[in-house]
């Protein structure tokens, strides 16, 4: 074999630079793929991570409403008793407080979120400060009663409003004919 001339040696090297650059510049691209995929990947392990943190959180925090559920269950009424003890307790609340009640009236029972109830839509006028103890004194946790809709107006007297409100009285069936469905 012959030997290699300057001119061809020159070559020889410049060639092989060529190769060792367009490997290494090929390499890195490879490795920088791999690095933003990693770290693709590394966000998505964290962000899974912390949604399933979140649900670990959250189903401790319904621990202690489980807890009361379990501790307060709703009142046993057949419909027409849940209907007849809801207005009971709206006029005796009006009565303590010193409001009127103008009009009354039920609605049909329904049931929703597993609990049957019945819904009482009424008027009401008097001093707002009673106006205020009659919601709290209806909205007690363990009353299973909610003020659905409210629409407060003020009266000809300053200190005197005229209220109309709709208050579900939430309540379990006495006789179960068939039970509700959870969504």
């Amino acid at each position: 074999m012959r030997s290699l001339t300057p001119t061809e040696s020159r070559l020889l090297i410049l060639f092989a630079g060529a190769l060792f650059i367009m490997a290494n510049l090929f390499g890195l691209k490879y490795g920088m793929r791999a690095r933003a995929k990693l770290t693709r990947d590394t966000a998505a392990l964290e962000s899974r991570i912390s949604e399933d943190r979140s649900w670990m959180i959250l189903a401790e925090d319904f621990v202690e409403p489980r807890q009361w559920l379990a501790a307060n269950p709703p009142p046993v009424f057949a419909a027409d008793a849940a209907s007849t003890e809801l207005i009971r307790v709206v006029r005796g609340g009006t009565e303590a407080q010193g409001l009127t009640m103008t009009e009354e009236s039920l609605l049909p029972a329904e049931g929703a979120a597993g609990y049957p109830n019945v819904n009482l839509q009424c008027k009401l006028s008097g001093a707002f400060p009673g106006f205020v103890h009659l919601l709290f004194e209806l909205q007690k946790p363990g009353a299973w009663r909610s003020v659905e809709k409210l629409n407060v107006k003020s009266d000809a007297t300053p200190p005197n409003v005229l209220v109309e409100m709709q208050i579900r009285q939430y309540f379990s069936d006495a006789q179960p004919s068939e039970p509700i469905s959870q969504p």
